[in-house]
């Protein structure tokens, strides 16, 4: 036993504490009084009974005679003590009372760690592997009871999880002899097992605590543990499925049964042996065996190409209706025939013109007419064809799409009406190719020269419409351009095609006049100026049609020096200032200028005034309730809608309509009118509501076919709580039960997610294509993870001139898409299926509130998140960004109290559900969690602000890839569902080293048949293995207030004449030349490159020098922000997104990028014309006269030849 009474370590501890010397202790421990049971039966027969005489013989011997009246006391005080313990545990033994005595006192646990880590060496009893002190007061209990009991997995809580979860203890009342008796019972925290990884954390931990509890040894835990666990490990014979989790825990449920049995009553001496002498024949017997056997699989007739349980559209069915993305006649969205099947119904298959042979009518039977893309009349069944049922093949090519938007356009698909008519060979065609002909095949094609003239020629046309439309709006707030500025500063990389570094790269601009005659594709804005009468190294900048001739304006590219005086102005964008949306600036300006005391004085006005407003308005709030729809009234009650319009009116807020739209419902069909704070971006609806609507009996029969029980009752059972849980709380209404599906709604199907330990329904509105049928004139924009960073950043600078600390944490809103109501009208398309394991039958459920899948809840809830963040940020002066339903606040220390209490209290006024418990509820820390990674605010000097990804994150990577690796085999679905999770994750740390990887993964997940398991290829294989060694054991991103040094660094290579050459030029902050280098690249490096996979290694030739440059100024380049000057577009675009092609090229890349990480360099990768790049010369062999006070420096060989193999 170590109660508290019989602890050696408690009593020593306590006794130092009280002022005893170490020559008292060690006295007393001669003696054998080494606990303070032994101390009190030294002196007394019975607690109470002290014996004097035997008393003061112990003070004399122990203490001395001289003894302080200090020394005394702490003595006497050790000997109450030791009665109070011995009492208080013999009253709890007789009376079998749980009043927090069976644990272990805090210096016997520590102790006992300290002894198991010293015992286990090199085995690391931290982080996941470091069970929690309520987990081993559990084991502990077993020796306090003499009894052992099972603790499952799910109760093995790590210290970690202890430390951040809420604390809490039950309390149990029971009534005993007329008396309430009350005692507190700890809770042990719930641990995920999602995976085989942190199944094996969760052993381990238990096998840690039975050891220090002294029921078991760690080591033969181990054992059993790893034993069992190889039961997943191992192949399963050919048509059985090897054992899962649930397998091994069921296995280990019935070894502990088996291991009580044997041990009925703890040994008091020893009694680990005895457990361990039974858990390992526990382990082998035939009832532990049954558990882990492999199991038959259950035969399947086809390849399955839907995952389990959830089947869409066109999967070949009963349905015969049109698949996803397939119009009439099963074409695809481009008008090819799907690969599927034989293309329509036989019986209804019509004659169609000879060059559409094989294509089918619609639906209906009706003949479609093609005769405004052909040449010629349509055959005898189609010339009666109503126009509204023309179908156009001439279809857009994504290049000019892409094109256009560039130029300030918006593309859309759209369905013809009207015909004009066949083409009359009136008109005519200017000449494209440069020998006067204009292809058939060039036009189909679409080449990318001809769609920027098309864009060009557009965006002249309407130039001051599209100057108007492209002008920043402090509406658009987090439009494209805010992010793009956002991310680039943060050097984060942005993706896509950058804006210019220098607004003006040419010394001179030159206008051309060339006949009409002229090549139409020599004139295309942007391209190399490729003209009689054009300098060398000329880009064309315009060009406009006038009446006998073409206007052509051309850049006559600077030279280096005059490049060099430009590019010193240039800033390198983590020295700009990231710019926040215009309230949270006005919020952070009023921080910088307020104290906290000020900060919380005008909060506590705000709140008040608003307090008082609501109660004016309360007679009103009641009448606008009592008028709203019946299913609205239960969605909407409690929230002050007119005090929340009257805020937002006072902020002039855009989105006019937002009350009324909450109080009517929001849409889930049909097109969304423009709220006027979001990213305008048109997206058509490919589906009509009233189509599915003559649909819905084959639909809703289809809905209610595929409605089964899944293969885990507990799934099933989770999920209808779930839902009788939006029943009971008025979201939605279940359905009197019935033999077949109802004819009055259009059904869609709900399903279960599991995200780690709980379950949440999602409700498919993509299963009938209900989701198709929205139309939005918007783009869903929020803020994301750069701009809270961008704002702690902002705050740190604040925090440092005060000298005070920083604290964040997270916001969430409960149940968020259930706090709004759907639209009347929408009412009948928003009912699902269920299955019911009450029941045994399928259940429907009628939505009232937004559900959690359609694709009409996400605009609706971010206009009312977003108008909730405006009233946060300008009007209660909390600085926050707003992510979904998530509002990340960060604030300083000083203030941290009242602004909690005032989110709260403003949420509550307003009437809006914020989550109060759980992981999402923790108050403000250093250290916070928030969209799915961990901020780290760290004050000091040099204040910085550190992004990680959270452990569960890394730990569910880890185990994803060692179970790949282990099997062997992936499904392309799991591949691109794997990818686009770390692409995620490597986003917030690592920016482009993961690329590689990740196009790997993307790859094989585009492959056919999405849900068949197929061995992995060796390029998935690295891929994998490169994720398992990067991102679990990743590095944070930092971001830090310390100033960095600027530096320039301009590169170039070159290739003639079978010679490749590189060269380098390294500039200071103000684009000074500071050293220089030039060289040939080896003979060997350049057969290499020839006889792989390049005729004309110019692009391996400029990545090696800008590798070259990084290995040569290591020194000079380390923690610096540099600004990188290419002049080849494809290696700029190649180091900005980690990915470039041929292989030797990416061998180089990927050194550049493993270095650039390592020596912490904030590089931007620049365009410097060719003619004026100052790396031009030496790349030749030249010195120009700019260079003459320059130091060169010279290239080791074996440097460039290990750089181009990329070790």
């Amino acid at each position: 036993m170590a109660s508290v009474a019989d602890s050696a370590v408690t009593f020593a501890s306590k006794a130092r504490q009280y002022g005893l010397s170490q020559d008292v202790i060690d006295s007393l421990s001669a003696a054998g009084i080494k606990t303070y049971s032994a101390l009190l039966f030294a002196v007394a027969s019975a607690p109470g009974a002290v014996d004097e005489a035997r008393l003061k013989a112990a003070k004399d011997k122990h203490l001395g005679a001289g003894a302080s009246e200090g020394v005394v006391a702490a003595f006497s005080r050790l000997l109450f003590e030791a009665g109070t313990f011995v009492v208080a545990e013999l009253r709890s033994s007789v009376a079998g009372e749980d009043d927090g005595s069976k644990k272990l006192t805090s210096q016997e646990r520590a102790s006992r760690m300290d002894a198991l880590r010293a015992k286990l060496g090199a085995w690391p009893i931290t982080g996941s592997f470091e069970p929690s002190h309520v987990l081993i007061d559990a084991a502990f209990g077993m020796v306090a009871d003499s009894s052992v009991r099972y603790l499952p997995p799910s109760k093995c809580s790590s210290r970690e999880q202890e430390i951040l979860s809420e604390r809490r203890d039950d309390t149990l009342f029971r009534l005993e002899a007329t008396a309430l008796k009350a005692a507190k019972k700890p809770v042990l925290p719930k641990v995920d097992l999602g995976n085989e990884l942190r199944l094996y954390q969760a052993l381990s931990r238990r096998g840690v605590a039975l050891e220090v509890a002294g029921v078991c040894s760690f080591a033969v835990h181990e054992n059993y543990v790893r034993g069992l666990l190889d039961h997943l490990q191992r192949l399963p014979p050919a048509g059985y499925s090897a054992p899962g989790i649930d397998s091994v825990l069921a296995a280990d449920r019935a070894v502990w049964q088996h291991v009580a049995a044997q041990v009925p009553c703890l040994p008091t001496v020893d009694a680990a042996t005895k457990v361990d002498v039974a858990l390992l024949a526990a382990a082998g017997t035939p009832a532990v065996a049954f558990h882990v056997m492999p199991r038959e699989k259950k035969r399947a007739l086809d390849d399955g190409k839907t995952p389990p349980g959830k089947t869409g559209k066109g999967d070949g069915g009963k349905d015969k209706g049109p698949g996803k993305g397939k119009d009439k006649g099963g074409r695809g969205k481009g008008g090819k025939q799907s690969t599927g099947g034989k293309a329509g119904s036989p019986s209804k298959q019509t004659a169609v013109p000879a060059a559409l042979k094989g294509l089918d009518p619609n639906k209906d039977g009706t003949p479609l007419c093609f005769d405004r893309n052909l040449a010629h009349g349509c055959k005898r069944e189609t010339w009666q064809t109503p126009a509204g049922s023309l179908l156009p093949l001439w279809i857009v090519s994504w290049r000019l799409s892409k094109c256009l938007k560039a130029s300030g356009f918006e593309t859309v698909a759209v369905d013809v009406k009207v015909g004009h008519g066949l083409c009359v060979m009136l008109h005519t065609l200017m000449v494209w190719l440069p020998d006067g002909t204009w292809s058939t095949k060039a036009e189909a094609a679409y080449p990318l020269p001809l769609c920027r003239f098309w864009a060009h020629l557009l965006q002249k046309h309407w130039e001051s419409e599209l100057s108007a439309r492209l002008a920043p709006s402090a509406v658009n707030w987090s439009g494209p351009a805010r992010l793009f500025e956002t991310r680039r500063a943060l050097g984060l990389f942005p993706r896509g095609r950058h804006p210019g570094e220098l607004r003006n790269p040419f010394s001179d601009k030159v206008a051309l006049r060339l006949p009409l005659s002229t090549a139409v594709h020599l004139l295309v804005p942007g391209s190399v100026a490729q003209i009689a009468g054009a300098p060398k190294g000329c880009k064309v900048l315009s060009c406009v049609k006038e009446t006998s001739s073409w206007l052509v304006e051309v850049g006559v590219p600077c030279e280096p020096e005059a490049f060099m005086q430009s590019a010193a102005s240039f800033r390198h964008p983590s020295e700009c200032d990231v710019e926040l949306p215009a309230d949270l600036e006005e919020t952070l300006s009023a921080v910088s200028r307020m104290s906290c005391a000020e900060l919380a004085r005008r909060r506590c006005r705000f709140l008040h005034s608003i307090l008082q407003r609501s109660h004016e308005l309360s007679q009103r709030e009641a009448s606008l309730h009592s008028g709203l729809a019946p299913h609205a009234k239960a969605v909407l009650r409690g929230k002050r809608l007119l005090l929340l319009e009257e805020l937002l009116s006072s902020l002039g807020h855009e989105d006019t309509r937002l009350v009324s739209d909450i109080c009517s419902g929001f849409k889930l069909t049909g097109w969304l009118a423009p709220s006027g704070v979001m990213e305008p971006k048109i997206t058509a609806p490919s589906e009509s509501a009233a189509n599915l609507w003559r649909q819905r009996f084959d639909l809703n029969a289809k809905a209610w076919s595929q409605t089964t029980s899944t293969a885990s009752p507990e799934l099933d059972r989770s999920l209808w709580d779930t839902t009788v849980k939006d029943a009971s709380s008025g979201w939605a209404m279940l359905l009197p039960p019935s033999a077949g599906p109802p004819a009055d709604v259009l059904l869609s199907r709900r399903f279960a997610v599991v995200q780690g330990d709980k379950v949440r329904g999602v409700d498919d509105f993509s299963f009938n294509g209900l989701n198709d049928t929205l139309g939005t004139c918007e783009k869903v924009t929020t803020m994301s993870t750069a701009h809270t960073v961008a704002l702690g950043l902002r705050l740190l600078r604040i925090a440092k001139a005060r000298g005070m600390r920083l604290l964040g944490r997270c916001f969430d809103l409960k149940s968020a898409y259930r706090q709004l109501p759907i639209h009347l009208d929408d009412l009948p398309y928003a009912a699902v299926t269920v299955w019911s394991p009450a029941d045994h039958a399928v259940r429907v459920l009628q939505m009232f509130a937004l559900p959690f899948g359609a694709g009409g809840s996400v605009p609706g809830f971010v206009r009312v998140s977003l108008a909730l963040w405006r009233i946060l940020c300008r009007l209660a002066l909390v600085p926050a960004t707003m992510f979904f339903d998530d509002y990340t606040c960060i604030v300083l220390e000083s203030d941290a109290v009242n602004a909690e209490a005032s989110v709260h209290m403003l949420f509550r006024i307003l009437g809006w559900r914020l989550a109060l418990e759980g992981d999402k509820a923790v108050s403000f820390a250093q250290a916070f969690q928030s969209l799915g990674v961990v901020f780290l605010l760290t004050p000091g000097v040099d204040c910085s602000l550190s992004v990680s990804n959270t452990e569960a994150r890394k730990a569910e990577v880890a185990a994803w890839c060692l179970e790949k690796l282990r099997s062997g085999q992936a499904t392309p679905k799991e591949c691109e569902q794997f990818a686009s999770r770390v692409r995620w994750l490597s986003g917030q740390v690592f920016g482009r080293t993961a690329g590689s990887a990740l196009r790997v993964l993307l790859s094989a997940g585009r492959a056919s048949k999405p849900h068949t398991l197929r061995e992995l290829k060796p390029e998935l294989l690295w891929a994998i293995r490169w994720i398992l060694d990067h991102i679990p054991k990743g590095d944070p991103k930092v971001w830090s207030l310390a100033s960095r040094k600027k530096l320039h660094l301009f590169t170039d290579g070159a290739f003639e004449n079978g010679t490749a050459s590189i060269g380098g030029v390294l500039c200071d902050g103000w684009c000074q030349p500071l050293s220089w280098f030039g060289c040939e690249v080896p003979d060997s490096v350049t057969a290499c490159w020839l006889a792989n996979d390049s005729e004309h290694p110019i692009i391996q030739a400029e990545l090696l020098a800008v590798a070259a440059s990084v290995l040569c100024w290591s020194l000079e380049l380390r923690d610096s922000n540099t600004c990188a000057w290419v002049d080849n577009e494809v290696v700029r675009f190649g180091v900005i997104n980690g990915f470039v092609r041929p292989d030797s090229a990416m061998c180089i890349l990927e050194r550049m990028l493993r270095s650039e990480a390592s020596l912490g360099i904030q590089l931007w990768v620049c365009r410097v014309p060719s003619h004026s790049n100052p790396a031009d010369g030496p790349s030749r062999g030249l010195c120009p006269a700019f260079l003459s006070k320059a130091k060169e420096v010279k290239v080791d060989v074996g440097a460039l030849v290990s750089l181009a193999s990329g070790r």
